[in-house]
């Protein structure tokens, strides 16, 4: 199917110009963060947390895999490309997978049991090492046949256990946004600010996972008709688009999430220093 899209300009510049324009909207984004960071920040030491650092992993490996893949549908396939690609989607994978782990750990506790947190835990580990897979088997050098079956059952390996992930995020969130959070945050000990800064993370996660969701449905669709015989080429072109739109939000909801938890801090200390 990449090669009918190779040979149709049309479709294929149209392809290109969209993932072309979203890598660049997501470096000035990306830009933009940083300043908005440093800004709200005491010094350079509260810019490079942990957290931000993974953030800013999850942007630039997401401009990466969009460049890449603009690039490799622009120009003749290769496997360079498709190595390259691979990568950077595999980055941008892991980052989402730790931004959402460790920035909603605290609402997952809230939502779950201690034995629940534990197992997704090891699964976000061995999630984390399944993203890896699929680059690896295209730099292998198997027979044509082979590469493809240990390239598409890597892919399938990954998305599933991503959706197990993200339906566990899905869950927490909701059961949280549903939930009487006033009473259930004192119970567990924690501030009353707590409970603002929870429902941000929660909203934002909760668009987050589903923009993930539509990504590996769109995938399912660029599979799905990839793979058919008599597949229409333009349904494969907007499936594509789709995904890395889908992709592009999923960065988006986290970026916001963390810009909208710095606001909340920052009006909350001026309250208090109002007092």
């Amino acid at each position: 199917m990449d090669y009918q899209l190779h040979q149709n300009a049309t479709l294929q510049a149209t392809v290109t110009t969209v993932l072309g324009s979203l890598s660049l909207i997501t470096g000035l984004i990306f830009i933009y963060f940083l300043g908005f960071l440093y800004t709200y920040s005491a010094d350079l030491k509260a810019v490079l947390t942990v957290k931000n650092l993974l953030l800013f992993g999850l942007q630039l490996f997401q401009i990466g895999y969009f460049a890449s893949h603009a690039c490799y549908i622009s120009f003749q396939i290769s496997r360079p490309i498709s190595v390259i690609e691979a990568v950077f989607l595999a980055g941008w994978e892991s980052c989402f997978i730790w931004v959402s782990w460790t920035r909603s750990h605290d609402v997952f506790h809230v939502s779950s049991s201690p034995q629940a947190i534990k197992v997704f835990q090891v699964l976000v580990i061995i999630t984390t090492v399944v993203t890896l897979i699929p680059p690896i088997t295209i730099l292998i050098d198997f027979n044509p046949e082979e590469g493809e079956l240990a390239y598409i059952g890597s892919v399938l390996a990954n998305g599933i256990s991503i959706f197990i992930l993200d339906t566990y995020f899905v869950f927490c969130y909701l059961m949280y946004l549903f939930q009487r959070t006033v009473e259930t945050v004192e119970l567990k000990g924690y501030e009353v600010d707590a409970v603002s800064i929870f429902r941000i993370i929660a909203r934002y996660g909760l668009f987050a996972s589903i923009a993930t969701f539509a990504c590996l449905c769109f995938v399912g669709g660029v599979a799905s008709v990839s793979t058919d015989p008599n597949g229409d080429i333009y349904q494969y072109a907007i499936f594509i688009m789709l995904t890395d739109i889908s992709c592009f939000l999923s960065t988006l909801c986290l970026v916001l999430m963390k810009m909208k938890l710095v606001r909340f801090r920052v009006c909350q200390k001026n309250k208090n220093i109002k007092k």
